[in-house]
């Protein structure tokens, strides 16, 4: 077994399954091997040996065996290889002839206290209920135990099962179950463990924001100091500038990855403070900089990041914020848009602002704000239509904003023209269905 040299089995474990749980399957295969064991758990002594660092490697029983009357050698020889038997109970898998021809062969071996089941669906010894026969999710090797004759004999035993169903333990919790029995610990000391290394992590990701956020604002005021000496004397402006410039990029580059990847990870830590914390200092630093002297390039990336900072505090609810937010980004890219009517990229840059202000408007109640917005979208996309007839994004954006416009009609009552809208929605999609018909998104 991986990480003991001493032990004798090939496989930490054998899952065994109905080819109808195969998600299931797949899902704890991978849960398994790549498992990491807390460090300070790892190499301990325990009834089972010693706790290794990873639970690889895992045999899986891909396909059930349709056309042959005993398990292949292939599979014999694995259960056999193997230090524990994983067993995913669902009805499917109670009356499948392989997951119990598995499990019989693995107690013959003497390794009964050795099997694990993870229940996916069915109930327990439903069996036993008169009408519920069809909800078992345990196979007869399971339920009994063996008599001498090596078959299942009339005694009852109980499988030691995690339970993976909704309202049970659910899966993040049965996986720890699972892991716990085969490696011989207590689930609570298993979770304990789980929980202090996921604290650990929230603590890591916190560090690292507050730093990114320190420097960030150090690069930032170096930017500026370095504008500020270029006016002092015209060739210490040019070194001056340049070096603003490429500091600038830099900054705005630590801005970006601040909105982007950071904000994903503290949102998945629940660290909404923080979150909070990044997009308030983006703004203000956002809000420093000159719109003039910089880059075509810089400008269009600088809008970007103001409609990023928009989105996030809309789906706050913050309105007024993400409003905030949304202007400033849309004064960047109508200037940009006016100033290259063929460039059909920053027109749509430009709408799609537009769109998100609307959008802000109709969920303060405004609508007639929303309505004047989404008709500045509508402009600004039928303008550019000229430019670019067969640009598929752009007339996707297109039908979407006046069917944001119908909805608008609607919500006023005026039902004849929110008709009329979502008719000519409709005849869009059919168009971009016509041009990508695989285009899920446009289908639906």
């Amino acid at each position: 077994m991986s990480d003991s040299s001493a032990s004798p089995f090939t496989y930490r474990a054998f899952i065994s399954y109905s080819h109808r749980d195969r998600p299931a399957a797949d899902w704890l295969h991978k849960a398994l091997e790549t498992y990491r064991v807390p460090w300070r758990l790892a190499g301990t002594e325990t009834a089972r040996g010693k706790i290794p660092r990873r639970l690889i490697p895992i045999f899986r029983d891909r396909d059930e065996l349709a056309s042959s009357d005993s398990l292949a050698s292939k599979v014999n020889e694995a259960l056999a290889r193997s230090g524990n038997l994983i067993v995913i109970c669902s009805p499917a898998a109670a009356t499948s002839r392989w997951v119990n021809e598995e499990v019989l062969t693995y107690k013959r071996l003497g390794r009964g206290d050795r099997i694990f089941c993870l229940i996916v669906s069915g109930e327990p010894n439903a069996s036993d209920i008169q009408g519920q026969e069809a909800e078992e999710c345990f196979c007869p090797a399971l339920r009994f135990k063996l008599g001498p004759n090596g078959l299942p004999a009339n005694e009852r035993t109980e499988p030691i099962a995690a339970d993976a169903r909704p309202g049970k333990d659910g899966k993040p919790d049965a996986k720890l179950r699972l892991i716990a029995g085969l490696l011989g610990l207590g689930f609570d000391a298993l979770k304990q463990r789980e929980q202090h290394r996921q604290l650990r992590r929230m603590t890591l990701i916190a560090g690292i924001a507050l730093v990114v956020m320190t420097v960030t604002i150090v690069l930032a005021v170096f930017a500026l100091v370095s504008r500020h000496r270029a006016v002092v004397a015209r060739h210490e402006a040019v070194i001056a500038r340049q070096a603003a410039v490429r500091r600038q990029k830099q900054a705005e580059g630590l801005v970006d990855f601040m909105l982007g990847d950071l904000n994903d990870r503290l949102a998945q830590v629940d660290r909404l403070d923080i979150m909070q914390d990044v997009d308030d200092k983006a703004m203000k630093y956002f809000q420093s900089l000159p719109n003039t002297d910089v880059t075509l390039e810089a400008l269009a990336q600088r809008a970007k990041a103001l409609e990023k900072i928009g989105s996030v505090r809309m789906d706050r609810g913050q309105l007024a914020a993400a409003l905030e937010s949304f202007r400033a980004s849309a004064h960047i890219s109508s200037r940009l848009a006016a100033s290259a009517p063929g460039n059909t990229a920053r027109q749509l840059a430009y709408a799609n602002t537009l769109n998100y202000i609307g959008y802000a408007h109709w969920k303060e109640g405004d609508l007639e704000a929303a309505e004047q917005t989404f008709r500045s979208s509508e402009t600004t996309l039928v303008n550019s239509e000229k430019f670019a007839k067969t640009d598929l994004p752009l007339k996707f954006q297109l039908a979407m904003t006046i069917n944001n416009l119908g909805h608008v009609h609607e919500a006023r009552g005026e039902l004849d023209a929110a008709s009329s809208s979502y008719r000519k929605m409709r005849s869009l999609s059919q168009e971009l269905v016509a041009a990508r018909p695989k285009n899920l998104e446009w289908r639906n």
